[in-house]
């Protein structure tokens, strides 16, 4: 098995256990992933933020809050007057769904790790820690 393969599966399985809170909430995929990444990391909280950190589609992810917004599950805000950049806050209505939603993330995370020690963790988060300097490093010299 290659790592194509490696993340592949992981996907598939957290689409899995996810899937059963989207039909749930009659939510899309995509729905489901903004809003959970909304709860999770709130100082990225604008659209395009989104799209720049998970690399998801604009278009996809303009849409998916369009309808976030008619099911009443978030709104938009402008903020210090800049007219042009528009915060993206949680509705009270999206807590149980958000609730599920981590839970279910938690289910994925314990999933993933079952059986693997304490000492191996902290060498697959520092293997991955060192591939995301490569990563960094590569993504600046690319661009020279």
């Amino acid at each position: 098995m290659n790592y194509i393969d490696y993340f592949s599966s992981f996907q598939e399985l957290y689409q899995r256990i996810l899937l059963p809170i989207s039909e749930k909430y009659s939510l899309s995929s995509m729905e489901l992933t903004i809003l959970l990444f909304l709860a999770n990391n709130p100082e990225y909280d604008t659209a395009a933020e989104i799209v720049r950190k998970r690399h998801l589609s604009k278009s996809h992810v303009s849409t998916s809050i369009h309808s976030l917004e008619e099911k009443g599950l978030l709104v938009k805000e402008l903020r210090d007057g800049n007219r042009r950049s528009e915060h993206l806050v949680l509705c009270r209505k999206s807590r149980d769904i958000i609730k599920k939603g981590q839970d279910a993330q938690n289910l994925f995370l314990e999933t993933l790790c079952a059986g693997i020690s304490d000492d191996q963790k902290r060498d697959i988060i520092c293997g991955l820690q060192k591939m995301n300097e490569n990563v960094l490093q590569a993504l600046v010299e690319v661009k020279k």
